[in-house]
């Protein structure tokens, strides 16, 4: 994976995403701190085809960094959905097209994966127990040479709901 970092005047593109993260019954225990961050792109800047961009919550820059959750469950096997469509939005609340982002959730010894923007499932854990893993958002879009991503402000909210499988 090609990781890179940006350096962007006060002027650049931001992307701000809120993250919520709930559990659907006590017996599901999910931890983590996620908070908003900016991902910035100079507008005059070009993006590089088929870069893949790994950008995750509280990292200022595109380095690998690592965004803990930990999952305890005390019943059975934990499976992950999102309850919203996730997509760029810009000031007057249109779509944006350019960027296609994903959500990915991993586990140690590579569970998980990305989650279904459908609204399907994706089991992390078979059986009940404690998982760290990790959230990441990225995306890999190619951008024909001499192409510019559009200037403005975008936001996106990602809500991720845990269940608990039944046994």
């Amino acid at each position: 994976m090609k990781m890179f970092k940006l350096v962007a005047p006060l002027w650049a593109m931001t992307l701000t995403p809120a993250f919520a993260m709930s559990a659907v019954n006590h017996d599901v225990k999910v931890s983590a701190t996620v908070t908003a961050a900016e991902f910035r792109v100079d507008p005059i800047g070009h993006w590089p085809e088929r870069t893949r961009l790994t950008y995750m919550p509280e990292a200022d820059d595109f380095r690998e960094y690592s965004r803990d959750l930990d999952i305890r469950s005390t019943v059975g096997g934990v499976q992950v959905r999102q309850t919203g469509n996730f997509r760029l939005v810009d000031e007057n609340n249109q779509v944006n097209e350019e960027l296609d982002m994903f959500v990915a959730v991993s586990g140690p010894r590579g569970e998980g994966g990305l989650v279904p923007d459908d609204g399907t499932p994706l089991v992390l854990m078979e059986e009940s127990g404690w998982a760290d893993f990790n959230v990441a958002l990225w995306t890999e879009r190619a951008i024909p040479t001499g192409q510019r991503l559009t200037p403005g402000s975008y936001s996106a909210d990602l809500n991720l709901l845990f269940e608990v499988l039944a046994p």
